[in-house]
């Protein structure tokens, strides 16, 4: 299963000696600059993005990772890769970067807007799905050479969008969530009243699902996002900026001081671990 989350850098292993080994740290910094998203296509291949155009690749699982030439200066907020060679990534400005070789070269695909484009998620290497600002939420057929804006589906601040199959998709925002089970062709909102925001959305199945929040905190669901309970306040006091999983045991975290948590047990506990510096 893909996934996709904002992370800081460096690979770097870190286990706590206080506590069960549910999470340890992976990642303080490797380029310099501050990485945002992550998407692996499998326990192997993996790209993250981030400030100053920063793209970097890893080919065994993240304990290493090299740079690609994406082209820009502006900020990259999140990447998405359909399998090795297809893949896009977003940010400030309207960027959109479009890969067909698994990011040894990067072609500028960006749309003439002047917000920043939050959040990318592709299906197959032909449709996938943008969002940005208030409720602007955009599709594409052609692989991201054109893109079509979906109707008003929501007037709030959207951040996340994740889809879990062909037909499953959520897309988070401000105190909003919105659900779609067909692909996308249409779209169900719901309010959560008592939530901030959404910054980042991954689900494992039609029903469990991870959210992040604005407040730094990580929450679970179990009925496809109707309703949410809290899994993990913080790390080590660092707020959270994403998590993800790879599958029904691997869960990834991330926190806004650059440090990258991994969990083998799905996160089912609260762990917060010492960073190494």
């Amino acid at each position: 299963m893909k996934i996709v989350l904002r992370l800081g850098a460096f690979l770097f292993l870190f286990c706590s000696t206080s506590f069960t080994q549910e999470f340890y740290w992976q990642n303080p910094k490797p380029t310099g600059n501050k990485l945002l998203s992550v998407t692996f296509v499998d326990e192997l291949n993996g790209w993250a993005v981030g400030r100053n155009g920063t793209i970097i690749h890893s080919t065994n699982g993240g304990n290493a990772w090299f740079s690609q030439i994406s082209g820009t200066l502006r900020y990259l907020k999140s990447v998405s890769f359909t399998d090795l060679n297809n893949g896009w990534a977003v940010g400030d400005s309207g960027t959109i970067l479009r890969t067909t070789n698994g990011g040894i070269t990067w072609l500028n695909r960006s749309i003439d807007v002047w917000y920043s484009i939050n959040s990318v998620k592709f299906l197959t290497p032909l449709k996938g799905f943008i969002c940005a600002g208030e409720g602007r939420v955009f599709v594409t057929n052609t692989g991201g050479n054109s893109w079509s804006q979906l109707g008003s589906l929501t007037t709030d601040y959207l951040t996340s969008i994740f889809f879990l199959d062909q037909n499953n998709g959520w897309i988070g925002g401000y105190n909003t969530m919105l659900r779609t089970t067909d692909g996308g062709a249409n779209w169900t909102a719901s309010t959560l009243t008592g939530y901030p925001l959404f910054i980042d959305i991954r689900f494992i199945d039609n029903q469990v699902g991870i959210a992040t929040l604005l407040s730094g905190e990580i929450y679970k669901t179990t009925n496809s996002g109707s309703s949410w309970t809290q899994l993990v306040a913080n790390l080590n006091n660092s707020f959270v900026n994403s998590a993800s999983f790879l599958n029904q045991n691997i869960l990834f975290a991330t926190t806004r001081n650059g440090g990258i948590y991994k969990s083998t047990n799905g996160g089912t506990s609260v762990m917060i671990l010492k960073l190494a510096y």
